[in-house]
């Protein structure tokens, strides 16, 4: 016999042993234990969250107001001027238009 071979026994009579156990009968208590304990476990959990949910949610709308409030902030016509200025510039350049020529992209 080898190694696995009486490996394999050994196995197979620790479940036969397993199979042939008798019940013990169950206790009473346990499920009521049981409970007491996950109930003690949920309302531990439910304080750490109940703080925090407020909080997340001001911190959230205080960072949102704050983003819509610096994007509105910047002016949107300075951005379009910068922008129709550096065009005009790129055009120019391309173009080889002398500075008086380059009114032509003016857009009003």
């Amino acid at each position: 016999m080898n190694k696995k071979e009486k490996t394999e026994q050994e196995i197979q009579k620790t479940l036969e042993l397993l199979d042939h156990m008798e019940q013990l009968p169950p206790d009473h208590s346990f499920y009521t234990r049981v409970m007491a304990r996950l109930d003690e476990e949920r309302q531990r959990q439910s304080v750490f969250p109940a703080i925090l949910k407020p909080a997340f949610l001001t911190a959230l709308i205080v960072i949102n107001l704050g983003t819509a409030i610096r994007h509105f902030r910047g002016s949107e016509a300075t951005r379009q001027t910068d922008s129709q200025q550096e065009l005009i510039e790129v055009l120019s350049r391309d173009l080889n238009l002398e500075a008086y020529q380059s009114n032509l992209f003016t857009i009003e």
